[in-house]
């Protein structure tokens, strides 16, 4: 339903207006006019003005008077209504009294016409003739015929609205399916760019598999991902409280434990004093090996010698540790043993309470390395809630390593 504000002067107008306001309420128009209004407090033309508030036409009435003007104003409160419809962009419908209507003597009224005392009325109907397509009636209230307008009027604004609703249609639409190309395209490009494919591989398993997230420094691991470098492993995990989770057993198979040692020795006895089985499989790097470990250091471009001597200041230590649990069982109620496997390794793998007793704790991680030219280190993380399965897998292919891995190999 539409809504119509009706705008006139009153006192030589009141019977056109309810022509006017006959004639809207048979076409359907929601109006409320001022002759329904008590007195209120707010200024004529504040009050007025506020009366267009959800209006969407406004019928505007003139004859030869502009109607009160306010102290200190220069436009009428009629004029002030006109004004605030067209600063809202609310349709205004003029009618104007015809300028050859008979004065007096049964026509209009002589004290309704004051076009030799404000020129301002003559200069308002010129404007209004210029500017809009006018509607004229006379003297006789029934003259005042506004229904033709009003339908042309409605055929317009609904004309306007199914043209602006096809607009919102169709830009809707296209923005659909711009967005869905966008995303399809980002879907494609994230799909393309491995850090980016992996970071939302993450983001979604981390809904599924939050033990194994619990512990990644930003909430959500590198979980069955590539990453940038192996420092990254090491700076966006929290290898530390992993490993100082430890209640049962922790298993590493790996070429070197060097980083491990340097910055989970104190974890690792922790883990140990608590009664964690600990184990650990290294790379032989020893004279009876050395063909092996000097051409895999040269093929992947490193010099065999630095890695030997950390090996030997990593081994030293590790071994240091195994006396010390060995010699003190009153402080270390779990075990450490070393085990050396006889050829190079193309990845880590370590498992974290593998034990029945508390699956919930479980945790894997395995990690692939290229080595040569290298620019990602594919690795990922599974615990027992989405992974059991794949840690038994892990368990078992430990025991067997185990199993083949030498207990001892000679210093020199």
């Amino acid at each position: 339903m539409y809504k119509a504000f009706l705008s006139s002067t009153f006192d030589d107008l009141y019977q056109h207006r309810a022509e006017a306001i006959r004639a809207l309420q048979a076409a359907g128009f929601l109006v409320d006019p001022m002759e329904n209004s008590q007195a209120d407090r707010d200024a004529p033309v504040r009050f007025s003005a506020a009366r267009l508030d959800g209006c969407n036409l406004c019928i505007l009435l003139v004859a030869f008077r502009r109607g009160s003007v306010p102290a200190g104003a220069n436009r009428s409160i009629t004029q002030t209504e006109y004004d605030e419809a067209r600063r809202r962009k609310i349709d205004v419908l003029p009618f104007l009294l015809d300028e050859q209507t008979p004065i007096g003597n049964g026509g209009w009224a002589p004290e309704f016409d004051e076009r030799k005392l404000d020129i301002a009325i003559n200069e308002w109907r010129k404007t209004l003739y210029q500017t809009h397509g006018v509607g004229g009636f006379g003297a006789d209230p029934k003259s005042l015929r506004i229904e033709a307008a009003l339908a042309r009027w409605v055929v317009q604004a609904e004309s306007d609205r199914a043209t602006r609703f096809r607009k919102t249609v169709t830009a809707v639409m296209a923005a659909f399916f711009v967005l869905v190309f966008l995303g399809v395209f980002y879907a494609w490009h994230a799909y393309e760019t491995p850090e980016l494919r992996s970071y939302y591989h993450s983001k979604y398993l981390a809904f599924h598999d939050p033990a194994a997230f619990n512990s990644a420094r930003d909430g959500n691991y590198s979980v069955a991902r590539v990453l940038a470098s192996l420092g990254i492993l090491r700076q966006d995990t929290n290898l530390n409280a992993e490993f100082a989770a430890t209640q049962f057993s922790l298993d590493l198979l790996a070429n070197n434990a060097q980083n491990i040692h340097d910055q989970l020795a104190e974890t690792l006895k922790e883990a140990i004093e608590r009664g964690a089985k600990v184990r650990f499989i290294l790379w032989d790097y020893t004279a009876q090996n050395k063909a092996s470990y000097d051409a895999f250091h040269y093929a992947i471009e490193q010099k065999p010698g630095e890695s030997q001597q950390a090996a030997e200041r990593t081994r030293a230590e590790f071994e240091l540790l195994q006396s010390e649990v060995a010699s003190d069982r009153a402080t270390y109620k779990g075990t450490f043993e070393l085990r050396w496997n006889e050829k190079p390794l193309f990845y880590t793998m370590w498992i974290r309470d593998w034990d029945k007793r508390n699956r919930k704790n479980a945790l894997g991680h395995l990690g692939v390395h290229f080595y040569r030219g290298q620019t990602y280190w594919p690795s990922f993380r599974v615990s027992a809630l989405d992974g059991s399965e794949l840690l038994d897998n892990m368990h078992l292919e430990f025991e067997h390593a185990w199993a083949k891995a030498a207990k001892t190999i000679p210093l020199k």
